[in-house]
């Protein structure tokens, strides 16, 4: 399947999934996505720095995983996000990039 097709998709919901392989790196190159919901997919390790590179974000979903360290501070590059839900994992800290 060729994603290059996608790259004009607003919004993405594989919540409930299991991503055993990570998050797929095609997403990064998903430039017109809006919201990205990745809610309960076994996705574990870091956050992706691939995920900076999705501008127009609004909303990222990455809550009830077994992610970990500390919160990227590309999060804050991304000047749309206005949701970002990471609830039930393992981050550390808060980068001062994202202003709270």
């Amino acid at each position: 399947m060729t994603w290059g097709i996608y790259r004009t998709l607003r919004i993405l919901n594989l919540s409930g999934n299991q991503l055993d392989k990570g998050i797929p790196s095609f997403l990064g190159n998903m430039s017109s996505l809006r919201q990205l919901h990745l809610r309960q997919t076994s996705l574990t390790g870091e956050m992706p720095k691939f995920l900076g590179n999705i501008s127009e974000l609004a909303l990222l979903d990455l809550g009830w995983n077994n992610l970990g360290g500390k919160i990227p501070e590309f999060l804050g590059c991304l000047k749309k996000l206005a949701t970002l839900k990471i609830d039930n994992n393992r981050f550390e800290g808060i980068p001062i990039s994202l202003g709270i």
